[in-house]
């Protein structure tokens, strides 16, 4: 039997000044670079998929990983919270997904992509985790969990509110 998964934020494209992007102020916060450069939830349509990403403040395009690659768009949404849900980062892996995690996007097959995080090199980057359990899975990925939705996890930390700092 599927999960349900409840809707706490919303898709959004942001405006444009100067060719760089104009976030809303209620933008989710993803990740950090090792230069200290925030990193953005975000997604992108590539090859059918709808597949979630990062996008930085003072890069024009989102970028998403495919099939290994890292691939650039110039048209994509980031993810805002409006609400100001009680989201948090919690621990996944090997195709476990939890109660309350956000789907970030959609495989052209109807496979739900949640957004996940993790860290790569020096950088905490967000992309996207598959509930899948035949899926290569990284064993310290975490979901954005809705704390007010979903099951309460051991990873969880108790009254998170909005952004997120680094894992």
């Amino acid at each position: 039997m599927e999960k349900e998964y409840k809707k706490v934020a919303n898709w959004v494209t942001p405006k444009k000044k100067h060719g760089l992007p104009v976030f809303p102020e209620e933008i989710v916060m993803g990740g950090m670079t090792a230069d200290g450069e925030t990193l953005y939830v975000a997604r992108a349509e590539h090859d059918n998929d709808t597949l979630p990403g990062k996008v930085q403040q003072n890069h024009s395009h989102c970028y998403v990983g495919y099939n290994g690659e890292e691939y650039s768009k110039e048209s994509y949404k980031v993810l805002v919270n409006p609400a100001k849900s009680n989201l948090d980062w919690v621990a996944a892996s090997g195709g476990s997904v939890p109660a309350g995690a956000l789907q970030g996007g959609r495989t052209a097959e109807g496979e739900a992509l949640f957004i996940g995080r993790c860290k790569h090199g020096g950088d905490t980057v967000c992309g996207k985790s598959f509930q899948s359990p035949f899926r290569h899975h990284i064993d310290s990925t975490k979901v954005i969990f809705d704390l007010a939705y979903g099951e309460k996890s051991p990873g969880s930390k108790s009254g998170a509110r909005g952004g997120f700092g680094r894992t």
